[in-house]
């Protein structure tokens, strides 16, 4: 995955269809402009907060529940 920032519209064009979980999003009136793609999946449940996804990345990344 990215590690950058993107412009969400062209991670919307990239990922047709699919649900993103963003990091750092950068909102302007109350509009997500850009972040950094973290996941992204068909299934909403794959990149929720319980997923084995998501808790595999935060204990990649050190942190705790």
């Amino acid at each position: 995955m990215e590690t950058k920032a993107q412009n969400f519209l062209e991670i919307k064009n990239q990922y047709p269809n699919e649900w993103v979980l963003l990091g750092n999003p950068i909102t302007i009136d109350n509009q997500i402009e850009s972040g950094v793609l973290i996941l992204h999946s068909k299934n909403k449940k794959e990149i929720g907060c319980g997923s084995k996804k998501v808790l595999k990345i935060k204990v990649k990344n050190g942190k705790s529940n």
